[in-house]
């Protein structure tokens, strides 16, 4: 079955079916995206957490003392 016969098949059903199918994805998408998101957040700051920061001030303190 195509994308297209599925859509027809929709469009033939009554309005509170249709409804339903349009939250039902639309959460369907929200929560795959906040996964990947939570997801991507998550590594970085792992590797976030293994980095050395240096102040800006510190920089400067370096290149002046050289």
């Amino acid at each position: 079955m195509s994308l297209f016969d599925r859509i027809e098949k929709l469009r033939n059903k009554p309005e509170g079916a249709r409804k339903r199918t349009a939250i039902l994805g639309a959460f369907l998408v929200t929560g795959i995206i906040a996964i990947i998101w939570l997801s991507i957040v998550f590594v970085t700051k792992k590797e976030v957490k293994e980095e050395i920061y240096y102040s800006p001030f510190s920089i400067i303190k370096e290149i002046i003392n050289k």
